[in-house]
C-alpha cells in the first residue's frame, strides 16, 4: 500500500478543520491518529486549530505536562492564520445584515435612516466581532430570528441586540430584566424603590465600565442610546429609570424600538409582552376612525378583555394612544376617537383596578391627554361645534365633569388656590362656561337619574359643586336621599379610597367629605335609626351598620 502510494502522481490533502472544538478525548485521539499515519507517502494533513485551546484539550487528555510541547511532536510545519482586521469584520458584518433586511423586511422604513443606524451598529458594537466564527454566528442567529417578526422589531436594535447576546451574555440578561422592569412602571404604574434602583446602577456600572470613553460599546453613554431612562451622570456612573417624556416612549413605540415598553418582550421571547395590544388591532381602529366609521364597538371589546397583570386592554389602548402622533391621524379620524373615549371611558374607569398606594387611576387622565392633543389638531372654526358635539352628546359625564370641566377649573383658577399645580388649560374661559353650562343641563334633564351611578361620584359630587353647582347638586342628593336604600347608596358613593401597609385597603366615609355636601349629624342619627330599624329591609340594615363602621370623624 505505501508503495502504491509512492508511485500514485497526486498527492491527497486532508483537511481536519475545527480540532479545537472536539472533547478533550476526541481531540486526543485526532491528533494520535495523525501521527500514526502522518508518515505515508503523497498525504499531506491540514489541521485547522486555536493552538492554545487544543494543546490545553491533549494536557489534560493525555495528561502530559506540556500540551503545546506534545503537539510540536506531531505538527510538522505550522503557519498561524493572521488576525482578521476589525474593520474587514464589521464590513462584512454590515453586508450580511443589510442582505438579509432587504431580503426579510417589509416594513416601509425610511432607507437612509435604516442603513444609517445599522451602519452605525455595526461598526461601535461590531468592534466586539473578534474572529469571523463571531461574525458568522450574529448573521446566523438573525436568520433564524428576524424572518418571524421582520413586521414589529427595529432591524438595528435587533442586531445591537444579538451582538450583546453573544460577547457579553450578563450584559443581555441586565437588559432583558431593566426592560421588563421598565415597562411595567411606564404601563402600569408600579414603583420601583431605591434600593432596587440602586443595585441596577450598580450592577450595570460593573458592566459598563467605560465611564469616559462616550463611543465605547462599553459605555453608559453608548448603551443610553439605545435604552431609554439610562443616562451617565458627572461621576461617570449610571442612573437608571430617568424620567422620559411621553414623546420619547411615542417615538419608541411609534418606530417598534427595542426600548418600546409595548415591543421589546418580541426581541427576547420573539412574542410581544404578556399584556401588551398588538400594533395591527391599534393601527385598524385608526384606520377605520380615519374612515369616518364608529370604533365604540372596538374600545368596548378592549374593556372586557383582561390583562394578566390586572386590568384591561382598553387601559393599554389609550395609553398607546395618548402618545400616537396626531400629525398621522386625519381630522375625522381624530373626531372619531374623541367620540369613542366620550362615550366608553367612564365605563372603562368603572372597571379599573384599584390604583395602589398612589391613589391614582390613569384611564381618565390618559383619556384627556389625547383629548388635550386632538383640541390642538381642531381648527378655532371648528372648535366650538367640536366642543358643543362632545358635552352635548357624549356619554361618558363623570369624566366630561370632573376630568376636564373640573381640572380646567382649578387651572383657570376658578377652584383650588394654585392653578400652576393643574397644568395647562384645554378651555378658554368662555370654552369652559359653555361647557359647565351644557353639562348643568343635561344633569337638571335627561342624565339626571344616570348621577348616581357615575364612577369615582365623590370627585365627581366635588366638581359639579366646584363648577358652581352646589345648589342643584344639594337638591339632587335630596332627591336620591328621599328613599332608605337612596340615602345608603348616595353615602356609598360619598366614601373615599385608603391603603396602607399595615391595614391593606379601605374604605372610609370621611367626616369633611359629608360635611361638604349634607348635614353630618343628620345623617350619623338617621343612619342609626336605619340600623335599629326591624321593620327595614335587611340589606338596609346591614348597609348602614357597614356605613357606621365606616365613618370616621378625624382626616
Amino acid at each position: 500500500m505505501v508503495a502504491n502510494l509512492r508511485d500514485f502522481k497526486h498527492r491527497f490533502i486532508v483537511v481536519i478543520d475545527d480540532t479545537d472544538r472536539l472533547e478533550p478525548a476526541e481531540a486526543a485521539e485526532i491528533a494520535r491518529l495523525v501521527r500514526a499515519v502522518g508518515d505515508f507517502p503523497n498525504i499531506v494533513y491540514l489541521m485547522c486549530y486555536d493552538r492554545d485551546v487544543l494543546a490545553n484539550s491533549l494536557q489534560n487528555a493525555i495528561q502530559v505536562n506540556d500540551g503545546k510541547a506534545f503537539l510540536e511532536k506531531i505538527i510538522q510545519i505550522s503557519f498561524p492564520v493572521p488576525r482578521p482586521e476589525e474593520f474587514d469584520l464589521r464590513r462584512w458584518l454590515l453586508e450580511e445584515c443589510g442582505n438579509l433586511h432587504a431580503a426579510v423586511s417589509e416594513k416601509a422604513q425610511s432607507q437612509d435612516v435604516s442603513e444609517r443606524r445599522l451602519a452605525a451598529v455595526c461598526d461601535a458594537q461590531g468592534q466586539q466581532l473578534q474572529t469571523p466564527r463571531d461574525v458568522v454566528h450574529v448573521i446566523n442567529a438573525l436568520r433564524l430570528i428576524y424572518p418571524s417578526i421582520a413586521n414589529e422589531v427595529d432591524f438595528a436594535d435587533l442586531c445591537w441586540l444579538q451582538i450583546i447576546r453573544l460577547k457579553n451574555n450578563d450584559l443581555y440578561k441586565w437588559i432583558e430584566e431593566y426592560l421588563t422592569v421598565l415597562a411595567a412602571v411606564t404601563i402600569d404604574g408600579a414603583a420601583i424603590n431605591e434600593v432596587d434602583k440602586t443595585d441596577f446602577a450598580k450592577r450595570l456600572n460593573t458592566l459598563m465600565p467605560d465611564s469616559d470613553i462616550s463611543l465605547s460599546p462599553r459605555s453608559i453613554w453608548y448603551l443610553g442610546r439605545h435604552i431609554p431612562s439610562v443616562t451617565q451622570n458627572t461621576k461617570g456612573t449610571c442612573n437608571v429609570f430617568e424620567n422620559v417624556s411621553p414623546e420619547t416612549f411615542a417615538e419608541l413605540e411609534q418606530n417598534v424600538r427595542l426600548g418600546s415598553p409595548h415591543h421589546y418582550r418580541l426581541y427576547f421571547a420573539f412574542a410581544q409582552p404578556a399584556g401588551a395590544l398588538n400594533d395591527s388591532v391599534i393601527k385598524a381602529i385608526i384606520e377605520k376612525a380615519g374612515e369616518g366609521k364608529s370604533v365604540v364597538t372596538d374600545f368596548e371589546e378592549l374593556i372586557d378583555k383582561k390583562r394578566p397583570q390586572g386590568g384591561s386592554m382598553y387601559e393599554v389602548l389609550l395609553d398607546r394612544i395618548k402618545r400616537w402622533p396626531v400629525e398621522r391621524l386625519s381630522l375625522q379620524g381624530i373626531k372619531t376617537i374623541v367620540a369613542a373615549i366620550g362615550d366608553t371611558v367612564d365605563r372603562a374607569h368603572q372597571q379599573e383596578r384599584e390604583p395602589g398606594f398612589y391613589q391614582t387611576k390613569w384611564v381618565w387622565k390618559n383619556a384627556r391627554s389625547f383629548f388635550a392633543r386632538a383640541l390642538e389638531r381642531i381648527a378655532q372654526d371648528e372648535r366650538s361645534a367640536f366642543l358643543s358635539d362632545t358635552f352635548s352628546d357624549r356619554k361618558s359625564i363623570g369624566w366630561l365633569v370632573s376630568e376636564i370641566i373640573g381640572t380646567d377649573c382649578f387651572a383657570h383658577g376658578r377652584a383650588g388656590s394654585k392653578p400652576e399645580n393643574y397644568g395647562k388649560c384645554l378651555l378658554k374661559n368662555e370654552e369652559l362656561d359653555e361647557a359647565i353650562k351644557i353639562m348643568f343641563s343635561r344633569l337638571a334633564g335627561p342624565d339626571r337619574d344616570r348621577v348616581i351611578d357615575v364612577p369615582d361620584s365623590l370627585a365627581f359630587f366635588y366638581r359639579w359643586k366646584q363648577a358652581g353647582g352646589e345648589e342643584d347638586l344639594k337638591k339632587w342628593m335630596g332627591e336620591q336621599s328621599s328613599t332608605d336604600s337612596g340615602f345608603l347608596k348616595l353615602l356609598h358613593k360619598c366614601r373615599s379610597w385608603v391603603a396602607s401597609s399595615s391595614e391593606g385597603v379601605s374604605y372610609p366615609l370621611n367626616k369633611r367629605d359629608v360635611e361638604a355636601f349634607m348635614d353630618f349629624d343628620a345623617v350619623i342619627e338617621r343612619l342609626a335609626n336605619i340600623s335599629q330599624d326591624i321593620n327595614a329591609p335587611e340589606k338596609d340594615r346591614e348597609l348602614a351598620i357597614v356605613l357606621r363602621a365606616a365613618v370616621k370623624t378625624d382626616d
